[in-house]
Order: C-alpha cells, then sequence, then structure tokens
C-alpha cells in the first residue's frame, strides 16, 4: 500500500513537472534571427566588394559607424551580419573588440515580451549572470540580453555567444504589426518577407541550414545551459530548436577558431569557390552554399 501510494506520488511529481517545462516553453519561445561573424578587415573588404555576392548571391546592406563598417548579407529566411572586432574607440560600444572569429547567435522572442521578463526567465537557467545592453537611435529602439563579462580580459571574452534581440512593441507597431501578431507571435520567415522579401526574391541565398563552430573548454562548459533556456535540444554535439538552424558544436584543436555556415540556394548553381582571403572562403555547388572561416586563436586553445 505504502508502495503504491510513493509510486503515485512520484508519477505525479513527474507529470507536474513536464507540464510545467511544457508551459513554460509555450510562454518562453526562441527563434535564431540572425548570426554576427567578426572576421579581419580582408575578409570584410572582400565581402563588400565582390560583385558576385553583391549582385546575384544576396540582398547585401552596408554601415558604417564609429565601430567601423559593417556588412549584411541577407537571405529569404535568415541574414549573416559580417563586422570586424575592433569595438568603438570614441563610445562605450566595446562589444566585439578582441573578438575575431567569435559568432553570436542572435535570437528573437516568438511573441512580443517586456525584455525584463525575458531576462528574468533565461536567468534562471545560467549561473552566469546577464544584463540588458539597450540600443537607442531615431529609427529603433533595440534591447540586447548578453552575458556579463570584463571585456578588458581579452583571454576569456567569450566567442560563441547565445544572445536575444528584443525589439521595442514601438518598433513592431511602427512597421504595420498590430498588437495581435505580436500576442499569437511572428515566425522568423514572415519577418524576414516583411523586412526584405522584394530585395531578397531574386537572389540565391535563400536560408542558414546550420552552423558548425569550433569552441573553447570555458565556452563549451558556459554555453550549454544557455542555449538550454532558447529553447535547443542537445544531442551529442548538435543544438535543435524547431524553425531554426542547426548549431554543432566542436572542441577548439591546435588553436584553430573554425566556423563554417550552410546555407541553402534557391536554385541550383555549378560549382565554384570563391577565395575571400587566407582565412575565408565562399563555395558553391548544387542548392548549397558554405561560408568557412578559420583563424588562429592560441589565446583560447587550453581556457
Amino acid at each position: 500500500m505504502i508502495k503504491s501510494i510513493l509510486h503515485t506520488i512520484g508519477f505525479l511529481l513527474i507529470f507536474n513537472s513536464v507540464f510545467a517545462q511544457q508551459k513554460q516553453n509555450t510562454i518562453f519561445k526562441f527563434q535564431l534571427n540572425h548570426i554576427d561573424i567578426a572576421v579581419d578587415s580582408v575578409t570584410l573588404h572582400s565581402l563588400m566588394n565582390n560583385k558576385f555576392i553583391t549582385d546575384t548571391f544576396s540582398s547585401t546592406k552596408l554601415f558604417r559607424d564609429c565601430t567601423g563598417t559593417e556588412f549584411l548579407m541577407r537571405g529569404q529566411d535568415h541574414w549573416l551580419h559580417f563586422l570586424t572586432d575592433k569595438g568603438c574607440l570614441c563610445c562605450e560600444n566595446k562589444f566585439f573588440k578582441n573578438r575575431l572569429g567569435a559568432i553570436v547567435l542572435v535570437h528573437h522572442s516568438f511573441t512580443w515580451k517586456e525584455t525584463d521578463n525575458l531576462l528574468k526567465y533565461l536567468q534562471s537557467f545560467t549561473k552566469d549572470s546577464l544584463y540588458n545592453r539597450p540600443y537607442r537611435s531615431a529609427d529603433l529602439n533595440i534591447d540586447y540580453i548578453n552575458i556579463y563579462e570584463d571585456l578588458s580580459d581579452s583571454l576569456w571574452v567569450l566567442k560563441l555567444i547565445p544572445i536575444l534581440q528584443n525589439h521595442s512593441k514601438k518598433d513592431y507597431l511602427s512597421w504595420g504589426y498590430t498588437e495581435t501578431d505580436l500576442q499569437n507571435g511572428i515566425t522568423q520567415k514572415k519577418w524576414m518577407q516583411d523586412y526584405v522579401g522584394k530585395e531578397t526574391s531574386d537572389k540565391l541565398f535563400k536560408s542558414i541550414e546550420s552552423i558548425k563552430m569550433t569552441a573553447s573548454r570555458d565556452e563549451l562548459r558556459r554555453i550549454p545551459p544557455l542555449m538550454r533556456g532558447y529553447g535547443y535540444r542537445r544531442q551529442g554535439k548538435k543544438y535543435l530548436l524547431d524553425g531554426s538552424p542547426a548549431v554543432v558544436v566542436t572542441p577548439l584543436k591546435k588553436a584553430h577558431r573554425r566556423i563554417a555556415v550552410h546555407m541553402k540556394l534557391t536554385k541550383s548553381v555549378p560549382k565554384r569557390s570563391i577565395r575571400l582571403s587566407d582565412n575565408a572562403l565562399l563555395s558553391l555547388e548544387g542548392n548549397d552554399a558554405w561560408f568557412h572561416y578559420s583563424v588562429f586563436d592560441q589565446l583560447r586553445w587550453k581556457g
């Protein structure tokens, strides 16, 4: 009799735990919007001056401000954001300084929520301190939820970083979305279609299929809890999130940090390779394309 009661209690505890997790996952749902990659200046110059990339491969956009030059390669479903690791010399925006070879996984919340609520939720998954890094301009009001780091210590700054980009409700309403849209959720595909649908319709770059990267021991230890917070399921070295590209993370070997972004194309193309720099290569074959980047990273090899 006692054993039967204990079994019943155990079942109820497990059921309630699973139910609570499922309920939590429906309240907080995330999707990968784009990725930032910190590259060297030669690679960045080649990307933004290659006629095939700017005219045929993708819809592109160029930004210049006090942090330097930033280059967007926009596909139909996702986009890539390239910038250098210089940071800003005249203001407080030093986030990318000393992050050559870094990859930032930038997520959106499926349904709009206050940044404070999103921050509390994500903080519950990790021992790292998270904080809100706001960005304000005449047109945009964005909060970025990041891992807090001592940016003066170049040895320990992360180069694999999942973050959240949360636009203000005012931004969404100014783009034509309604309160109902924000409550029901906006898929990544719809967001991109509304954002650059006309500009990408005749380009090759459709979507990101997967992102592979190497990571230091410190990153391999610290990142998995936060990936769970964003809803990823782990299968060995692979992280899976419904509706988002697969993320594959392997240990850093021989001090080389490697990135491989696998993209799907809108149509089949002949095999070709574009050497962008000693560190970077864009290759295409059939309906697939890959951006490869490799850089020596002695500082973090054993860290």
